[in-house]
């Protein structure tokens, strides 16, 4: 885990040790390989005293140790990352009770699956050891299922191929799980079974991914919290998170932190100090409450021991402790202890002694068995116990117990018992689905008789013949219902009539006293089991035998014996607390517990159960000895080794390379290259070969190695090619050496390439410059690699292009002076190798000879820019060491500062070359160099080169990455808003400029963001009408840099007053109602044309206002919008001929709507039209006026109009209409057999309505399923329900018009209605 927690159980904070646990006081650091891995398994192995129980103890153990530091009512949850997102399967904490199974709560992962074990885990021993089980989100458990791991990045989840990724937090957990779990249970739980990747050499069962996951992830502090927790509750820990580093030790790999420091740290040994005030409180019979105060450490008190007597019999990280399991009536001493992380472990406290609480005195003989307790519980919870206390085993078959339901008078449930009862004991029958509380004790289980309730007598029989009675079997009062009762321990024997003075009543749901019963007097039986024994453990493992001992139980009488199990079979009873196993076999893995026993057979619970694997065969046969140990490339100061191959019964780990009798080197390959040697002398080489066990073969041959000597004074006649570099791709490169004692003019030199062996130099490259004594000229392909380019005095890819078969000369004066290969031949003679011309070699040769060259390995270019020849003298051809430490400082916008440790020389180092990827930037003569000159919010790869006198260079040193940083701000933006409503407004600014990019908006309502864009405008919607709200605009770049624009204060619309007004209602029953009668094309109608009731008013041809009806004056002024609604029927209308529905504005009359035949309706059919007007484009006046006028051409062409309201509205209900709309719908034909006739079908009255109730008239349905509602002007149903009778309630309704809706199930029906 790479995030930091600061501890709130153990105050451990650090990256070593500052003292190393005691814990590992007997295992010896100095040990490696598969030594060391032996000896940490045994340590956990033998510690592994205590095995807990997979629920509750696994459970209570992780809401221990994986307590969320910040908040220690949660757990932390593996393979989590964010608790803030929508998304809780990948919460990393949770509360620490929310656990179990389904979405949102936590469960047990098994790091290690149980199925991938072999065999399977379980939830028992392996499968219940804590250091592997994890809190886990439950359904992120559920994605894991059993994959298994595979490397990745970033956060947990399924792999491309299927497996799984733990997250970067988590690797270095899980992989320190998976070592302790191959420690500790071997060939069931390798590494090799739970993840893919690739095995170390040193063990095929272990996988380099979990070496890089334990070096890349370093411990964390809750792994750190975990290991001394998890010591106090099972006895071991986790070798792996106290020293990372172990594991380098023992199966190498990339090195991992090294907390111990080798074993040198500060060791703490100094025990906290005594726990003081114990005190007892609250004692029962079989518990006690203790408490102490708390004692202090030089570091930090990890927990408390609590002791019985000298018995460990548990632990607490808390000052307080309560014992159960207790015996009534028995004395009991108890104390405390303190420790710390390292295992140091204070005195004593004072000691509290106390006795518990008596029960009852013993038992009488009674004559006969009887019911003892009776529950009948919530739900299911019911179950009843028989005792028998006649002094006698009784056989059960003869008994039975039968249930009278209801005071039915009659026992007609009957349940037959089976088995065997002993005296002092009792007999538990249960509901099937009882708690398991009641199940636990349960000796059978029945869902009959047992479903009784608190009215149904239950009767124990025997032979038929009720002996004990529950009840009254002719009676249906409950007698006990929602209770526990239990028999008075004064009730000796069984009753047939229900007494209620023999029974004590307790409240629902007690089974405190189920599966036990005592009568007063008498003799005691013994009943009472031994304690369990305690601190089993293991000691003298072989390969196989094992001695086991344990501390000795306790007996209200006396111990008599001990059964020993292995395996969870028993294999051995003894009279003493140690057995020796035998018979075992070796490399395996063994579970041991122990029961003690009395002479009256009651056996103890088990003790802790311990987990051993036996010991290997070692492996005592040492390889082969190597064979035919030679020498290559000598040179003054370096040579290579190599040899054959050893074998070995089980396999070869490493050689040790021998010079004289000492070690210079183990390496895991057949060669070695030896450096650092002195020119003009012998050496004397062996090999000895080694395997996993250490043994060691024999020494190889002898081999007897003189080097070089060293250079004195000399020269040559001419220059001569030094070195030949053939390589990876373009890793091309020629060497030319001047050692003739003077300055050479290289104008008359050539280098000249003949391809395949054609037997001619056809490419030729001429050379420039000069090229003083004692020095070399390299020339290089122009796309080889920078190893070669920073030497190289000139790049060339034509002759350089050269191959293992293409001759290269030297040419002088086009003379033919050095040759390497043949021009002839297209034989290979140097593919893929660098060859050094040999320094005893002090002329040219115009033929090739394989012997005046070293031959190395390819792309080896460490010999390349120096030379020297016997005789000579020897130059300066050493570069400095590599700068180190290099590091950034100080970044701004446009430069950094770069520092470093110095380089070493042999002579001196004379500056630095700095470099931003492959180009030069600056030299310096100092550590530290400020590069200036960047571009903003650019990245940059620094690297730096020693250099000497000479001009050697180092090698480089490591990169440092740098980011030019941005503090610029954008440019503020001027805001400004419109479009202002109850609840929205648009927001529009100007862009923004920024020295890098401008990359976002934010919107601001105060120092509130309440939106984000890129654009330059926003709408803000869902704001409150009628309130200021304060915006501005806050342009971002990606640094964060933000600048505000101007603020604008904006107050949201208030929300109109919605009024509905009825201006007039016609329906022309009675007379025009209050409309004008136009003249002699205008006449009031009665007849079927009409739509409401028997009249309306016909207009006909185009007279003028002759052929048209005139409403009364109305005062609009107030008024946002006003609604027309009419019904009208047409007769003999010709096609395109027309009416129209006009408005007065107090100066002219207009034409607000025009409906035409063929268009907008059809003869002989009813309709009703809408028309909408508002106050924006109509002149709403105080004297305006409507008229209906027809535009036809002649007497016959008839229009009806009927049923006219006409509205007034302001607010909500008039924005809902826009400036004008006319809506036209059919309603019915008059003259078709399809013909819709409201009258017959549908009656509405009152209509007008001003009371209750309206009444409904249904003609020709049958249908039972008749619904109806009522919609008002905004089309919003108000009221709805079943056509139950022929009236529907309206007292609800406000003043105003309604539309009234009738469903059957085969049509819709439709009126009008308004509320007076």
């Amino acid at each position: 885990m790479k995030k930091i927690l600061t501890l709130l159980l153990l105050t451990i904070s650090f990256s070593v040790f500052t003292q190393i646990p005691t814990y590992y006081n007997d295992v010896n650091f100095n040990q490696t390989g598969i030594a060391l891995k032996n000896a940490l398994a045994i340590k956990i192995i033998n510690t592994h005293i205590t095995n807990l129980s997979y629920t509750p103890g696994v459970w209570d153990a992780l809401k221990q140790t994986d307590l969320d530091p910040a908040d220690p009512n949660k757990v932390l949850l593996i393979y989590g990352w964010n608790d803030s997102d929508s998304d809780i399967t990948n919460d990393r904490s949770r509360d620490k009770d929310q656990n179990g199974g389904g979405s949102g709560v936590w469960n047990r992962e098994h790091t290690y699956p149980k199925s991938l074990g072999n065999p399977n885990l379980g939830t028992t021993g392996v499968g219940a050891d804590a250091h592997n089980l994890r809190p886990c989100d439950a359904q992120r458990n559920s994605s894991r299922s059993n994959r298994k791991f595979e490397n990745g990045s970033g956060n947990s989840g399924a792999t491309a191929a299927g497996n799984w990724y733990p997250g970067d937090e988590w690797k270095g957990d899980v992989a320190r799980m998976i070592m302790y779990m191959y420690l500790r249970y071997g060939s069931q739980t390798l590494p090799s079974g739970v993840a893919v990747g690739s095995s170390v050499p040193s063990d095929s069962n272990m996988l380099t991914l979990f070496l890089e996951w334990n070096a890349e992830d370093p411990v964390s502090n809750l792994e750190i919290q975990r290991n001394p927790i998890l010591q106090g509750l099972q006895g071991n820990r986790n070798p792996f998170i106290d020293n990372p580093a172990f594991a380098t030790q023992i199966w190498g790999g990339p090195q991992a932190e090294d907390l111990f420091g080798n074993g040198n740290g500060n060791n703490d040994i100094q025990a906290p100090t005594i726990p003081s005030g114990l005190v007892a409180s609250n004692i029962t019979e079989v518990s006690v409450d203790l408490a102490w105060t708390a004692s202090t450490d030089d570091t930090a008190v990890s927990g408390y021991a609590i002791f019985s007597g000298t018995t460990q019999i548990g632990t607490s990280i808390n000052t307080n402790f309560t014992p159960t399991n207790l015996m009534q009536g028995t004395s009991y001493s108890f104390s405390v202890k303190a420790f710390d992380a390292a295992s140091n472990v204070s005195s004593n406290s004072n000691v509290v002694s106390l006795t518990t609480t008596p029960g009852g005195t013993g038992n009488i003989t009674a004559t006969e068995l009887f019911i003892s307790e009776y529950i009948e519980g919530s739900s299911n919870n019911k179950a009843l116990e028989i005792a028998n206390f006649t002094g006698n085993t009784i056989d059960l078959s003869s008994y039975s117990l039968k249930k009278a339901t209801n005071g039915s008078g009659s026992f007609t449930n009957v349940l037959n018992l089976s088995g065997s009862l002993t005296n002092g004991q009792v007999y538990v029958i249960a509901h099937a689905s009882a708690n398991s509380s009641i199940l636990n004790i349960a000796n059978v289980t029945n869902s009959g008789l047992m479903s009784f309730n608190g009215n149904d007598a239950v009767g124990l029989f025997k032979n038929d013949i009720l002996i004990d009675l529950l009840g009254n079997a002719s009676s249906n009062v409950n007698f006990a219902q929602n209770v526990t009762l239990q028999r008075k321990s004064s009730i000796s024997s069984p009753n047939t009539l229900y007494t209620v003075s023999e029974w004590n009543t307790l409240t629902m749901d007690t089974f405190s006293g189920l599966g036990s019963h005592t009568i007063d007097s008498g003799t005691p039986v013994d009943t009472t089991a031994p304690s369990a024994p305690v601190n089993l453990i293991a000691s003298n493992i072989s390969q196989t035998t094992v001695n086991l001992n344990w501390s000795a139980s306790n007996d209200d009488i006396a111990v008599t014996g001990y059964d020993v199990y292995q395996n969870e079979v028993k294999i051995a009873s003894v009279t003493n607390t140690a057995f020796t196993v035998s018979n075992l076999v070796d490399a395996t893995a063994y579970n041991f517990s122990v029961t003690a026993f009395d002479a009256a057979a009651n056996i103890s619970p088990a003790s802790n159960t311990i987990f051993i694997t036996t010991l290997p065969i070692p492996d005592t046969t040492a390889p082969t000895n190597p064979t035919d140990l030679t020498s290559s490339n000598i040179t003054q100061t370096s040579l290579d080794l190599n040899w054959t191959s050893s074998t070995d019964n089980i396999g070869v780990t490493s050689y040790d390379v021998y010079q004289g009798t000492t070690i210079i080197s183990s390496v895991s390959s057949t060669n070695y290259s030896v450096s650092s040697l002195t020119e003009g002398t012998s050496y004397t080489y062996s090999v000895k070969a080694k395997d996993e066990a250490g043994n060691t073969s024999a020494s190889s041959n002898s081999l007897n190695v003189s080097t070089e000597s060293a250079p004195s004074n000399g020269t040559t006649s001419e220059l001569l090619i030094s070195e030949y570099v053939e390589g990876s791709s373009n890793n091309k490169a020629i060497e030319i050496a001047n050692f003739t004692g003077n300055t050479i003019d290289l104008s008359t030199y050539s280098l000249k390439k003949a391809t395949n062996g054609s037997g001619s130099f056809s490419s030729v490259l001429n050379l420039n410059g000069s090229l003083a004594n004692g020095q070399v000229y390299v020339i290089a392909h122009g796309s080889a690699t920078s190893a070669i380019l920073n030497i190289a005095n000139l790049t060339n890819s034509g002759v350089m292009s050269f191959n293992g078969n293409d001759a290269v000369g030297l040419f002088k004066n086009d003379v033919l002076i050095d040759l390497l290969g043949n021009a002839s031949s297209d034989v290979n003679f140097a593919q893929n190798v660098t060859l050094q011309r040999k320094s005893s070699v002090t002329a040219p040769n115009d033929v090739y000879s394989t012997s005046e060259w070293n031959t190395f390995s390819t792309n080896d270019f460490s010999g390349l820019g120096n030379h020297f020849i016997d005789g000579g003298i020897l130059p300066d051809t050493s570069p400095p060491s590599a700068p180190s430490n290099l590091i950034v400082s100080n970044t701004t916008e446009t430069s950094v500062n770069l520092s470093w440790s110095a380089s070493s020389d042999d002579t001196a180092v004379t500056g630095y070359d700095i470099y931003n990827d492959a180009n030069v930037i600056g030299s310096s003569t100092n550590t530290n160099f400020t590069v200036t000159g960047l571009q903003v919010v650019t990245s940059y790869n620094f690297t730096v080169f020693a250099k000497d006198e000479a001009g050697n260079l180092s090698t480089v040193s490591n990169t440092a990455n740098a980011t030019t940083i941005d503090l610029t701000a954008p440019d503020p933006v001027s805001v400004s808003v419109s479009n202002i409503t109850q609840t929205s407004l648009d927001l529009t600014w100007s862009s923004s400029s920024d020295n890098v990019a401008v990359i976002g908006y934010d919107i601001l309502d105060g120092s509130s963001v309440i939106g984000t864009v890129s654009e330059n405008s926003f709408s803000a919607v869902g704001l409150t009408e009628n309130t200021i709200y304060n915006l501005s605009i806050a342009a971002r770049d990606a640094a964060g840099n933000t600048s505000i624009s101007n603020l604008v204060s904006v107050t949201t619309l208030a929300l109109p007053i919605n009024t509905s007004t009825i201006l007039s209602e016609s329906f022309f029953e009675s007379g025009w109602d209050n409309w004008e009668d136009g003249g002699s094309d205008a006449f009031r109608y009665s007849g079927s044309r009409s739509f409401e009731g028997n009249y309306s008013i016909r207009i006909r041809d185009n007279s003028g206002s002759a052929s048209a009806m005139t409403s009364e004056i109305y005062d609009l002024s107030s008024f946002e919008t006003v609604e027309v609604e009419f019904y009208f029927y047409a007769y003999s209308m010709e096609n395109n001929e027309d009416f129209w529905l006009r408005y007065y504005n107090g100066s002219s009359w207009e034409t607000v709507a025009t409906y035409a035949r063929g268009t907008d309706f059809e003869n002989n059919n009813f309709y009703s039209a809408t028309v909408n007007l508002d106050a924006v484009n109509y002149n709403f006046v105080n004297n305006a006026q409507f008229r209906f006028q027809n535009d036809a051409s002649g007497n016959a062409d008839h229009i009806y109009i009927d049923q006219v309201t006409i509205t007034g509205k302001t607010g909500a209900s008039s924005a809902r209409n826009a400036f004008k709309t006319s809506a036209v719908h059919f309603i019915r034909s008059l003259n078709t057999s399809e013909s819709y006739d409201f009258k017959d079908d549908f009656t509405l009255f009152p209509n007008p309505v001003s009371g209750n109730f309206v009444n409904i008239q249904l003609q020709n349905t049958d249908s039972e399923n008749i619904s109806f509602r009522i919609i008002n002007t905004l089309g919003q149903t108000v009221i709805k329900g079943t056509l139950t009778s022929n009236r529907i309630d309206v007292n609800s309704l406000k003043k105003g018009i309604y539309i009234i809706e009738i469903i059957d199930n085969q049509e819709r029906m439709i009126k009008k209605l308004v509320k007076k």
